[in-house]
């Protein structure tokens, strides 16, 4: 297994992981794992994640031209994720990946990372038609503080 994890902090980070893996062409999600970094102690009480960064997400992707891949993000302030969808085939042709600063409102100037399986998603006018749409226009996508990646051996 490959521990190393590459952070992605400006756009050639987004460009490298891009480049390595084909633009996400031809993948699909294996799995999705998420920690809120909260729990309940011995004594029940209820101990909450104070740290953004203890929100964190794990997708993993496989491909037809490369090994899986894992994508680490942290600080995770929203996702979304599609399911199976009728007459439409869970493939990734091509995948979404950018910094945006204007998602937490017009006096903020937060820095977010915002990943999706669908290269057209435009985070800043996103909307879903219904919870579950019958046209696939629904999109997976994650927002969040922090993105690292790695490759993973195929047994993984």
């Amino acid at each position: 297994m490959n521990d190393i994890w590459i952070s992605v902090n400006n756009d050639a980070g987004i460009k490298e992981l891009m480049e390595a893996y084909c633009g996400f062409h031809d993948s699909c999600i294996t799995g999705i794992s998420y920690t809120s970094g909260s729990y309940v102690d011995d004594n029940k009480s209820m101990i909450g994640c104070m740290d953004a960064c203890g929100h964190k997400l794990v997708l993993t992707l496989n491909s037809q031209w490369k090994d899986p891949l894992a994508l680490l993000f942290e600080g995770v302030m929203k996702f979304n994720v599609v399911g199976y969808e009728e007459n439409y085939f869970c493939e990734i042709l091509g995948a979404y990946l950018s910094f945006c600063t204007d998602l937490t409102g017009k006096t903020r100037d937060d820095k977010l990372i915002v990943w999706s399986n669908n290269e057209c998603f435009k985070p800043e006018s996103y909307s879903e038609e219904k919870i579950i749409s019958a046209n696939g226009k629904n999109s997976t996508y994650i927002v969040a503080q922090k993105l690292s990646w790695r490759f993973m051996k195929p047994e993984e």
